[in-house]
């Protein structure tokens, strides 16, 4: 005699006994021969048996957590349509098993419930399920195809990851979500069909699918999240749809047999290396709606040759098509627009293919900037712009962003407006063709570093109500042979003139108050300092360390020359103090 569980509830009853004590079903020699089931409440809690074939007795509705954890033996299992919930694990780590068979009625995948069945061949799954929940399948590495029925509304994160045998996946018009990571790893997988109501798919849901060549996406669906598609080298064609919205950072990066995008009017930003390092990239088409481009998005695309920019533009980040070498130029609506754009500040390793700007076809040389209802440049607009020869900038600009026009290295004159009062960092660093440059009245300060390494640049008129001037402001302009520092100007900071060695003459201003240590660094070819003060009047000056002016020669207004020899003073008469 043995003790079974009653195929009808689950109790335990003598095997001997002809009918169940509890329910009355009778006891068969068929069910006599059942494997041993652990059943609670109608809760298969436990399957203790050995057989390769096993179907689940009718009558239980939940296979519980767990239930065959570590049942080496079973190869095909059957479960019956009274079964609603495949709960948690319920087969995870089931090596040997290679087909489940499942009966309308279920409702529910639960989490892992067949996490690493790594001889699952074929599941069939009914078109009752309403969901598949985290890594239901994950590490099912013999898993060759699924059909996701009509029903299911998503389909959780990592639910198929690492099912490397995974060929064909079938996804029905039900499905809203794909979960992250839900088909990452499937390294065989070379097509998949979405159904008509995805909405969104979530980040790396298809990261290194390395077989996938083809994919289109639903007019349902509005966002590719993060690394989507990363590593999908083998993808050459994807199909945007009309409804996508905005795509993830690095969504399609390392995708590198894609040649060509088109996408939809739908769309308003790219991601930041969405489409980085697509090396077989050669041509992008940018729907007009489109608003944002994040920084780097189509970095290393080393086939890119022409890019045209809609004038719905409002923000592109920075080094967006560095690393380009075959991209001839990028063609924008107009200028106006362009100096519209907010652009991320380009960083200190900047871009080492220039952008060539186009309108209608021809790249721009001599830039004129007519404002009309913009009043300012926005930093980065035309850095690395080298064909541009001349800037005309119209008035009613009023401040020109950091790093404008940084590294225009064949920028070779600029009128700046009389309306113009603020110039940002770097925003004329490296125009090396720079000669002459003369700045309006309306501007209160040089910021740092906004003439820097401009070494061709020999003349500098510093406008009347210009009071600061910032580290680093004229570094290495090593043309620059005299400097006036008068107006309203009054401090001059670290390192403002740095390494300028053709430097000989330095004026001062009757407003100047302090020289900051440094200001003049590497300075050596200093003569003469002239002072717009007779000898009598001078106001007390705080002057650094600045042993470059030590040998200079110093003049003051009203006075004749005389020679300077003492050291660590700068004057004979007046209260002139070092820091």
């Amino acid at each position: 005699m043995a003790i079974i569980n009653c195929p009808g509830c689950g109790k335990r009853v003598s095997s001997i006994a002809p009918t169940c004590v509890y329910c009355g079903i009778k006891i068969t020699k068929e069910s006599r021969q059942l494997p041993a089931y652990e059943v609670r409440n109608r809760t298969l809690i436990k399957y203790n048996g050995k057989r390769e074939a096993i179907s689940i007795p009718g009558g239980i509705e939940v296979i519980g957590r767990g239930a065959f954890d570590g049942c080496n033996t079973v190869k095909r299992v059957t479960i019956p349509d009274s079964v609603t919930t495949v709960g948690d694990l319920a087969f995870a780590g089931c090596e040997s098993l290679e087909s489940v068979t499942v009966a309308e009625g279920v409702k529910q995948i639960g989490f892992r419930s067949f996490a690493g069945c790594t001889s699952l061949k074929k599941i069939k799954l009914p078109s009752t399920i309403s969901s598949i929940s985290d890594r239901a399948f994950e590490n099912c590495s013999d898993l060759e195809s699924i059909s996701v029925p009509r029903g299911v509304v998503s389909i959780g994160k990592e639910a198929f990851y690492n099912c490397s045998s995974l060929k064909d996946v079938r996804i029905s018009s039900s499905v809203t979500s794909i979960g992250f990571e839900a088909f990452a790893l499937c390294s065989s997988l070379k097509k998949i069909r979405l159904g008509k109501g995805v909405a969104s798919i979530g980040g790396r849901a298809f990261f290194e699918c390395v077989s996938l060549s083809e994919i289109d996406l639903p007019d349902s669906l509005s966002v590719i999240g993060e690394e989507c598609f990363f590593g999908c080298s083998r993808l050459s064609e994807v199909d945007f749809g009309n409804g996508v919205a905005s795509l993830g950072f690095m969504s399609f990066a390392e995708c590198t047999s894609l040649k060509e995008i088109k996408l939809p009017e739908s769309l308003g930003s790219i991601g930041g290396k969405c489409f980085n390092n697509c090396s077989s990239l050669a041509k992008i088409e940018l729907s007009e709606g489109l608003r944002d481009i994040g920084s780097e998005a189509f970095k290393g695309c080393a086939s890119l040759k022409h890019v045209a920019i809609p004038e719905t533009i409002k923000s592109f980040g920075y080094e967006v098509f560095s690393e380009c070498p075959k991209l001839e130029s990028i063609e924008i609506g107009s200028v106006r627009h362009w100096c519209e754009v907010e652009f991320s500040l380009a960083k200190s390793s900047a871009a080492p293919y220039p952008k060539r700007l186009s309108v209608e076809g021809r790249i721009i040389h001599d830039l004129n900037i007519i404002p009309l209802n913009a009043s300012n440049i926005h930093g980065a607009a035309f850095a690395n712009c080298v064909d541009i020869l001349t800037a005309n900038i119209g008035e009613g600009i009023l401040g020109i962003g950091a790093q404008a026009f940084l590294n225009c290295t064949h920028l070779q004159s600029i009128r700046l407006p009389n309306s113009l009062s603020n110039i940002g960092k770097q925003a004329f660093f490296n125009c090396s063709a720079l000669a002459e440059v003369e700045l309006p009245d309306a501007l209160h300060s040089i910021s740092a570093a906004s003439f820097g390494h401009c070494t061709n640049l020999r003349r500098v008129k510093i406008g009347a109500g210009v009071k600061t001037i910032d580290s680093f402001a004229f570094e290495n302009c090593t043309r620059l042979e005299s400097i006036e520092l008068t107006g309203n100007v009054t401090s001059v900071a670290k390192s403002a003139f740095a390494g300028c060695t053709g430097l000989k003459s330095v004026v001062i201003g009757k407003n100047v108050e302090s020289i900051s240590a440094g200001a003049f660094e590497g300075c050596t070819g200093i003569k003469e300092i002239r002072f717009l003060h007779a000898s009598d009047e001078m106001p007390r000056i705080l002057i650094g360390f600045n042993p470059e002016l030590d040998g200079a020669e110093v003049v003051y207004e009203e006075s004749e020359s005389e020679d300077y020899n003492a050291p660590k003073k700068y004057f004979k008469t007046g209260e002139i103090t070092l820091w």
